[in-house]
């Protein structure tokens, strides 16, 4: 996986702990230092931290909050440069766990997690949103959630999440998709949060993909 400018990459694999029923993340980033011109490697080294702990800290690369990271959104205000990852990070039996972290470079040193998300606290199930450093959703293990980046849109795009009943709010094995979606847009240097989302199926296809077969040609 690497960044939209061809300046950061991403090497990384989940080990499946039979033990604990778990994961664990490794992984290493490659970036290029344009001062030095010289490729850097720096491991990532999770610190085991709940997820309550991990959204409220700036985290290095010694000690991040590690996911398997699928998507890489790069975008620039003024003379801040922040790469938006998407991840995921497992869990265990009952839950699992994706994130939305920030990944920019003080002093040529990456650096994860920014104050750069401004919501209502609607969109998230714990918490102020806007002291965050990363938005993290945790969700019934056996539940499929979308978390992905709209190009067109330039808006990230996932499912809001919530219990199956009202009694169980707050009990992350009972929280799944409702079938609304909420996201974040990218506007002045902050992702904005926005609400119920109207998501439609979208194809490239036309009828110029297609060949029309008469019956003569499949005998």
């Amino acid at each position: 996986m690497h960044s939209p400018d061809k300046t950061l990459r991403f090497y990384q694999w989940a080990l499946p702990l039979m033990e604990t029923n778990s994961y664990k993340i490794f992984g290493f980033i490659q970036t290029y230092n344009h001062k030095k011109k010289s490729v850097e490697v720096y491991q990532l080294k999770d610190i085991g931290a709940d997820k309550y702990e991990a959204m409220d800290k700036k985290l290095s690369h010694e000690k991040c909050y590690n996911a398997v990271y699928y998507k890489i959104i790069e975008t620039k205000f003024k003379k801040n440069k922040y790469y938006t990852l998407l991840g995921w990070r497992g869990n265990n039996l009952l839950t699992t766990i994706k994130v939305i972290d920030v990944l920019s470079f003080e002093n040529s040193k990456p650096v994860f997690g920014a104050k750069i998300f401004e919501a209502s606290n609607y969109q998230l199930t714990y918490g102020d949103i806007n002291k965050k450093y990363r938005i993290i959703f945790e969700y019934n293990a056996q539940a499929v959630m979308t978390l992905r980046y709209e190009q067109k849109m330039k808006t990230i795009v996932y499912d809001h999440l919530s219990a199956s009943k009202s009694s169980l709010k707050g009990m992350e094995q009972f929280m799944g998709p409702d079938f609304t979606y909420d996201g974040f847009k990218w506007k002045k240097g902050k992702w904005i949060g926005k609400t119920n989302l109207e998501m439609k199926n979208s194809t490239s296809q036309t009828k110029k993909d297609f060949k029309i077969f008469k019956d003569s040609d499949l005998k």
